[in-house]
C-alpha cells in the first residue's frame, strides 16, 4: 500500500500524505470510509440482510487487511470499530 516498506509505521513516513495522494484514490477513499454510512441507510430494504451478510463476510476475509490498511494511512483506522459496529447491528450478527 502507497508502496510503504513492510512494518513501517505510519508516522516514520516523512511523505506518507503525498503516497496517500498519490496511490488512494478519492473513489477508494470514500469507499472504505463510507460503505456502512450507505449500508445503515433506512431506505435499505427490508430483507436484504441475508443477502448482504455472506457478501460482507467474504470482503472481510479477502479484502479486510486491505481495508484496514487504507484506514491506517488515512488516520482513520479507528473508524473501523464503528463501521463493523454498525453493521452487525443493521445485519442483526453479533
Amino acid at each position: 500500500m502507497c508502496k510503504l516498506s513492510d512494518g513501517v509505521i505510519n508516522s516514520e513516513v516523512g511523505d506518507l500524505r503525498e503516497r496517500v495522494d498519490q496511490y488512494i484514490d478519492h473513489g477508494l477513499r470514500y469507499a472504505c470510509q463510507s460503505w456502512h454510512k450507505h449500508l445503515v441507510n433506512p431506505r435499505m430494504m427490508p430483507g436484504h440482510a441475508p443477502k448482504i451478510t455472506p457478501i460482507l463476510h467474504r470482503f472481510l476475509e479477502e479484502k479486510g487487511l486491505f481495508w484496514l490498511e487504507v484506514l491506517s494511512v488515512l488516520g482513520t483506522a479507528r473508524d473501523a470499530v464503528s463501521a463493523l459496529e454498525a453493521a452487525a447491528k443493521c445485519l442483526e450478527v453479533g
